[in-house]
Formats: C-alpha cells, sequence, structure tokens
C-alpha cells in the first residue's frame, strides 16, 4: 500500500488504522519467536514514515504502542523489559513533540512493570518500584500526566515481584507497596484500589518464607504475617 500510495495512488494510502491492523495481526499470530520483533518493526517504520513525512496519516497513538508492547511481554523474549520500556520512552518523546494522540497513560506503564516481573531478571523487582515510584510522582503533576497513577494491577505488579524475588528484605518491600495501596484506598474511596484477599495472602506467604529471625522494623516474621492477616480481616469487617 505504501509503494503504490508513493507512486501516486492516493485512493491507497495506509492510515493509522492500517498500521494497527498489521500490528494487532502480528501480536496475535502466535509466533513467539518474532512476532514482537515484526511488530516492533512495524510500528517503528510507522514512526519513521510520519516523521520524514512520507505518510501524514500513518501516525503512532496510544493503541499502537499498547499492541507492540502486550506484543513483547507475551513473547518470552529476555530484551522484552528494555524494548518496553524504550516503546515508552518513544511514546512520551512523540506526546511532548507534539503528537496528542500517543499519550502514555497507566496501562502502558502497567505493560512495563508486568514486563521486569516476568522476566526473573537480577534486579527486577527493584526496577519495578522504580517504575511504580516515578508513576506516584507523575500523578502529582499538573494535567494530563496526573492522569497516569498506580491502580490495582500496579500495586498489585510490584508486590508481587518482590515477594516472589526472594532478595534480601523482599518480605518487606512486598508489604510496604501493599501498604501503599492501602492508603490510597482509604484516602481516595476508590474502589478499583480495594487490595483484594489475594495480594494479603502473597504478603503472608513471603514473610512465612523469611528464613531469618531477626527482628524487621520491630517485628520478627510471624508478627509481621499476623500483622498483615489482622489488617485483612479489618477490611473485611468494615465491609470490605
Amino acid at each position: 500500500m505504501q509503494d503504490r500510495f508513493e507512486a501516486g495512488n492516493t485512493c491507497v494510502q495506509p492510515n493509522t488504522a492500517s498500521f494497527r491492523s498489521v500490528l494487532l495481526a502480528w501480536q496475535r499470530s502466535g509466533e513467539t519467536n518474532d512476532a514482537a520483533q515484526r511488530a516492533q518493526r512495524m510500528l517503528n517504520w510507522m514512526i519513521s514514515l510520519n516523521q520524514a513525512g512520507a505518510n501524514d496519516e500513518a501516525q503512532p497513538n496510544t493503541e499502537c504502542f499498547d499492541i507492540a508492547m502486550h506484543a513483547w511481554t507475551i513473547s518470552g523474549h529476555p530484551d522484552t523489559p528494555r524494548m518496553v520500556e524504550e516503546l515508552l520512552v518513544t511514546m512520551d518523546r512523540l506526546y511532548r513533540d507534539g503528537n496528542v494522540s500517543a499519550k502514555p497513560n497507566t496501562r502502558c506503564y502497567n505493560y512495563v512493570l508486568s514486563a521486569w516481573s516476568q522476566s526473573g531478571q537480577p534486579g527486577a523487582a527493584k526496577r519495578a518500584q522504580e517504575v511504580l515510584d516515578h508513576m506516584s510522582k507523575l500523578s502529582q503533576l499538573e494535567y494530563p500526566y496526573n492522569q497516569i497513577k498506580p491502580d490495582f494491577n500496579s500495586y498489585n505488579t510490584v508486590s508481587r515481584t518482590w515477594a516472589n524475588s526472594h532478595e534480601k528484605c523482599s518480605a518487606r518491600k512486598a508489604e510496604s507497596v501493599l501498604k501503599r495501596m492501602e492508603t490510597s484506598y482509604k484516602e481516595t474511596g476508590d474502589p478499583s484500589l480495594q487490595p483484594d484477599s489475594v495480594m494479603f495472602n502473597v504478603c503472608i506467604d513471603a514473610w512465612s518464607q523469611t528464613k531469618s529471625m531477626a527482628k524487621t522494623n520491630g517485628r520478627l516474621p510471624y508478627e509481621a504475617a499476623r500483622n498483615i492477616l489482622d489488617r485483612q480481616i479489618s477490611l473485611y469487617e468494615d465491609g470490605a
């Protein structure tokens, strides 16, 4: 289509919807070996065409980036965290340069969190925590960045990533994320920020697997686990 358009046939000019359909086809192809890479190349081509003025109708939008990010997160590729972060950075650059249709959102940041969580790489939990903290900072800025704020999936992913990392103080850090979510829920009353029983159980389990019997913040591991359970019961008794 692009070749025919460049040859002068304006009736077949590929637009954003055209590229979106191809991106989605690769995402859904089941070709785990190269689907993400092919989607990435297609998106890069789309961006280059638009920026070079070769096709002003092929403007990459948030959905196009969303599709490519999703393709990476289901690919199992070891470079997934880096590639998804690079896509997010590219989105933000395009948006700042005037492409308002490429505005990053919470879902895009959650893809980054998911990529790190699934990677199993050393330092993955720490990087996921840094991204979550960045989201919280953005939510304090003026519009439109205040629309990017941690949601249930954000907190759940990072807490679980810490719990599964088995790094030093992983249980304490997993619980810290849970506490942040509890605070956000109490302050905003937003039902979507209400921790569920699975999140509480993940943190309790993390403390149960702590081998050291040294106190953390003045608590032994079993005391920390019991404290989480008590908070869970209290939330349930309050009707949550």
